[in-house]
């Protein structure tokens, strides 16, 4: 997770630039390493303690492979980078900014995965925009608001998997066009409303009174609404990052897959702790997910990919580990916390109550330099 230019690494967090590195936080240029925080450059490094090449590949070689001594392995490491003092937040040459993992931005308030941005509130995950704000997944656009999944829009609000659409409102998947409003799947057209054609004269007359009727209907001024979704709530990417049970679900109006009973049969295949144990007929097996009782299979690409890399057959459902990882990253809020070092006010990702050490920048900087 948040890891750059990294080789064969495994389940690292904030790491740069390591080769060969397992369950490792927060570490630049490092090699051989397993169950470290923090370190610059260094190698045959286990839980921070330096051993020789043929000490660090015979710990290796007891825990690689084994589902069950991995798991501990990572349980201890988790636990092992408490004790270190933790960066308030990733902000990167950047000005007048909070939340986390930015970079090269200036005045964004609330942002998280931006890089060269300008002016903006509440942005999630983009790249070069200017003067936005409740963005997410959106890149090289300018005076946007209530923008997803979209790319080079300029004067427009409330759209969703839109591309190069100018001074348009309240728009699903439309490309190349100017002047929008209400539209769905059309491309390189001019002064639209709810996908019908109208002169310029027809259209700048027509939508302010669209505008004005839904103000004042209380219909004017946010996103699309959720009831329009075809997908269920817990099949978006929403419900990562915003999690909402069944019930608070179809409480508020919205739509929630149902599991299908045939996805939770039992499992017959005795799966063996060793990834050397397991044999190839795996791949027709029917798992079952240890924690949700989801079923899932092995693909041989996927098998042949663990047996190279000396990793055992996961016990969880792939969709299962994909939140596990996100779990591990810092919830997209901003608290208000105290330096543990100089008792500086510092705006940071971890909530006051985790045990985390949180360091100011510069108290970090210092600290790991």
């Amino acid at each position: 997770i948040h890891c750059e230019n990294c080789n064969s690494c495994t389940g690292c967090e904030d790491c740069n630039q390591c080769t060969d590195c397992l369950f490792c936080e927060e570490c630049t240029g490092c090699s051989n390493c397993f169950g470290c925080y923090g370190l610059k450059h260094k190698e045959f490094h286990f839980f921070n303690e330096q051993l020789n090449p043929k000490e660090y590949q015979k710990r290796l070689e007891d825990i690689r492979g084994s589902h069950r001594l991995l798991i501990a392995a990572k349980k201890k490491a988790q636990e092992h980078f408490k004790t270190f003092p933790h960066r308030a937040a990733v902000v990167i040459h950047s000005e007048d900014s909070t939340g986390n993992y930015l970079t090269e931005c200036r005045n964004v308030q609330h942002g998280y995965l931006y890089e060269k941005g300008h002016d903006l509130r509440y942005a999630y995950i983009g790249l070069d925009v200017k003067d936005g704000m409740d963005l997410s997944c959106y890149g090289w656009g300018e005076l946007n608001y209530e923008v997803g999944s979209s790319l080079e829009n300029h004067s427009a609000a409330f759209l969703s998997s839109v591309i190069n659409c100018n001074n348009s409102y309240l728009c699903f998947v439309c490309q190349n066009a100017d002047h929008l409003f209400g539209c769905i799947g059309l491309q390189r057209k001019k002064y639209c409303i709810l996908n019908k054609q109208y002169s310029k004269e027809e259209y700048e007359e027509l939508v302010p009174k669209i505008i004005e009727h839904m103000a004042e209907t209380g219909e004017w001024g946010q996103f699309l609404p959720t009831t329009l979704s075809p997908w269920g709530y817990n099949e978006t990417a929403a419900s990562e990052y915003f999690p909402l049970s069944r019930e608070e679900t179809l409480k508020r109006g919205w739509k929630w897959k149902e599991d299908d009973p045939k996805e939770f049969m039992k499992q017959k295949y005795p799966i063996p702790d060793r990834i050397d144990d397991v044999q190839d007929d795996i791949v027709d097996a029917v798992l079952t997910c240890e924690e949700t009782g989801r079923n899932y299979r092995i693909t041989k690409q996927e098998f042949a990919f663990y047996r190279r890399r000396e990793i055992p057959i996961p016990r969880k459902h792939p969709h299962r580990r994909h939140l596990e990882r996100l779990s591990l990253q810092n919830p997209w809020q901003v608290w208000a916390r105290k330096c543990e070092k100089c008792r500086k006010e510092i705006r940071t990702t971890y909530a006051p109550d985790r045990p985390e050490i949180v360091y100011c920048e510069q108290c970090y900087l210092a600290e790991v330099y």
